[in-house]
């Protein structure tokens, strides 16, 4: 549902409110936060910082006080305060926001029981297996609270564990690469599996107007942004890493730009999508043209010369399209019969 900031800033980008009249036209609408909505902001900001206070001092607590503390009251103490977050999310039902915070306490409290665990008993040495189970466990409490809050949680520990688990398992690593750059390409697949596996299953929703059981789907796309651009900052490492260690670019991350360029442009529009895909291909574009010049021993001054020209034409191109993608999103929220008219025009 567009909001009444979004229709006018759809107003203002179609012509229909002049620049000197944006302000009065956001407080006639009420699309200014008044004093009702910066209180909710406020409590819920607190109510965060109260969850995560509150896990970390029962974290630090234990390690603080290790030696005086006996093996049963540790898991007592800790037991105890998982039974009072799970007693409060079940008698918290009318607030959505409250169970959300109380879920991630829950999976923090999860992560200092593991922790206590492994310290007990020395189950391993090795720290990927904490992060492993502690994805494992959370990912039902993920799929319950269907907030992007804990999914991104959830996507840093799968991170996490797989980095640690690479480095301590060299032999087991996928055959069909030989360096050890190629964990940053790993990470980059598996996490584009998943951007596909969330894309499929919101567009679905969306198009077969039917709600999946509350299961998987975040409510908001922040979980869509924030892999897209792990995946980017993966694959544009990869790239820029066989670059300058093995002297072989590898322009298969071009191919993956375009895509991702298409697709939030054209069948998913996400500006910053677009917009992060833009940047990773100056970044990329750039790193071989550094490459090149430096291959061919180009003087200081020219090398200079010419990087702050491509860096300067290619932003100035970016910005520009960029600027036209938020324009046509904006008049295709506002009135849908002038977007088709602009688009085909562009």
């Amino acid at each position: 549902m567009q909001s009444n900031r979004e229709r006018v800033l759809a107003w203002v980008q179609a012509g229909l409110i002049e620049d000197k009249n944006i302000a009065q036209a956001l407080q006639l609408a009420k699309a200014q936060p008044d004093r009702l909505q910066w209180y909710q902001f406020i409590k819920r900001a607190l109510m965060w910082l109260v969850v995560i206070c509150a896990c970390s001092g029962v974290i630090f607590f234990f390690a603080y006080n290790w030696q005086a503390l006996s093996r049963t009251l540790r898991f007592v103490l800790v037991q105890s305060a998982m039974l009072i977050i799970s007693f409060s999310y079940l008698h918290c039902s009318a607030n959505e926001k409250l169970k959300v915070a109380l879920l991630m306490a829950m999976v923090l409290l999860t992560g200092s029981l593991l922790a206590l665990v492994g310290q007990t008993y020395q189950t391993g040495a090795d720290p990927w297996q904490l992060f492993a189970a502690w994805w494992v466990l959370m990912t039902p409490w993920a799929m319950l609270g269907r907030s992007s809050v804990i999914w991104i949680f959830w996507l840093l520990l799968l991170n996490v564990s797989y980095l640690l688990f690479s480095q301590l398992h060299l032999s087991s690593r996928w055959i069909i690469f030989e360096y050890q750059e190629s964990s940053l390409l790993e990470l980059g697949v598996i996490n584009a599996l998943l951007l596909v596996f969330f894309e499929c299953i919101c567009q679905y929703q969306q198009y077969a107007k039917t709600r999946l059981p509350v299961l998987l789907v975040p409510r908001q796309r922040y979980l869509q942004q924030v892999l897209h651009s792990v995946v980017l900052v993966y694959l544009s490492g990869w790239s820029m890493a066989s670059l300058f260690e093995y002297n072989t670019p590898s322009y298969w991350v071009f191919l993956y730009l375009a895509a991702s360029l298409l697709i939030y442009r054209y069948l998913i529009t996400d500006l910053f999508a677009i917009t992060v895909t833009c940047f990773s291909f100056l970044a990329v574009s750039y790193t071989l043209l550094f490459h090149y010049l430096d291959e061919t021993n180009t003087e200081f001054g020219t090398f200079v010369l010419l990087s702050a020209i491509y860096i300067l034409l290619l932003s100035s191109v970016i910005g520009l399209y960029l600027r036209r993608c938020s324009e046509l999103f904006l008049r295709a929220a506002g009135s849908p019969q002038r977007a088709t008219e602009i688009e085909g025009d562009w």
